[in-house]
């Protein structure tokens, strides 16, 4: 803040009593006492102004990919992979885990799926989903599977919750092309012509307590997830994937 000084001028009264002599100073005028010069004031151009402060450029977000597939997203600033073992690297099938910038797996790709099956016990509850959040997600060269087990529907990130049966309410984030199942657990897929992807925090979902990638004390506390940060990257990974 510039600080400007400011001069008060004080002006008195000087009362001068005189005994004026006709004789001597007839046709005499006093002259008038000279009016003071104004004090200097300080210029505002003179004032220095305050440098401008640099603006912080935010960490840029980068593109992952791997040259044993084709398959790419992108990742936030601190964020990594880690590569975890599987029993069909033999057959070009690999599973990376998404770490946040604490190392907490945050979702999981595969770039293949085998072996898929499961069913429903007798007292298994059965998945009553609300689908909270959705996006399509427009894929480059993507061509849907021909004999689905499925009906599919478009590329999507969704983010659906459910209702577990002992209180609490599981959440799941993924990319699919399914509609959400009816039945006690679902599959998070994205079913190509060419394989079977995965990109969610979780493959298969439920209502066991083994199969809730996320949960929740209520609905309204799953529906606020949406509004963190966390929630904003997850979602930005998983529609940035390419094929």
């Amino acid at each position: 803040m510039s600080l400007f000084s400011s001069a008060r001028r004080s002006g008195g009264i000087l009362l001068i009593t005189a005994t004026i002599l006709a004789s001597a100073l007839a046709g005499c005028a006093a002259e008038p006492a000279p009016e003071p010069s104004p004090s200097p004031s300080s210029s505002p151009s003179s004032t220095p102004k305050p440098s401008a402060t640099p603006t912080e450029t935010p960490a840029a977000w980068t593109r992952f990919s791997d040259q044993r597939f084709t398959a790419s997203f992108e990742l936030p600033p601190g964020w990594k992979l880690e590569e975890q073992e599987t029993p069909y690297a033999d057959q070009g099938i690999f599973q990376l885990n998404v770490l946040d910038a604490a190392g907490k797996r945050q979702l999981i790709f595969l770039n293949g799926v085998t072996g898929l099956g499961g069913a429903c016990s007798a007292d298994s509850v059965p998945m009553q989903v609300e689908e909270l959040d959705r996006q399509d997600v427009s894929l480059t060269g993507y061509a849907p599977a021909t004999e689905p087990a499925v009906a599919l529907t478009v590329p999507q990130f969704v983010y659906r919750a459910w209702s577990t049966g002992d209180g609490a309410v599981a959440a799941t984030v993924a990319l699919v092309n399914t509609p959400p199942a009816k039945t006690c657990f679902d599959v998070n897929l994205l079913r190509t012509a060419e394989r079977l992807y995965v990109l969610s925090d979780g493959m298969q979902v439920g209502t066991h307590e083994d199969l809730r990638p996320r949960t929740f004390a209520t609905m309204d506390e799953a529906k606020a997830f949406m509004q963190t940060p966390e929630y904003a990257a997850l979602k930005r990974i998983i529609t940035s994937f390419q094929l």
